[in-house]
């Protein structure tokens, strides 16, 4: 299993307004970044970008698909939901999983 001192998280909605000040902050402090959102934010380590033409049920599988590809075996921290439009929160359930407990 992987192991890595760098702390992880996840921003959906990474390029809104709050979200850039998120990524930003967290790449201040030396975080791993993944940022989720109809865009790339360019500051962040990782973009998913989510297909806004997709249905919510087909963007969740991509979205959780890519970011556990991104993730190999490391765990994350926290998931940071700051997007204006989201499905629910069904992510969050989906790749829970990736939670330091």
């Amino acid at each position: 299993m992987a192991s890595s001192s760098v702390q992880r998280v996840v921003v959906y909605g990474g390029c809104g307004s709050l979200g850039t000040v998120l990524v930003s902050h967290f790449r201040s402090h030396g975080w791993w970044v993944c940022s989720i959102d109809l865009a790339i934010n360019e500051e962040a380590d990782e973009n998913v970008i989510v297909d806004a033409k997709l249905d919510w049920c087909a963007q969740e599988a991509l979205v959780a698909d890519k970011v556990r590809d991104k993730l190999g075996e490391e765990k994350l921290v926290a998931i940071l939901n700051v997007a204006g439009q989201i499905s629910c929160g069904l992510f969050t359930r989906v790749i829970f999983e990736y939670i330091q407990h």
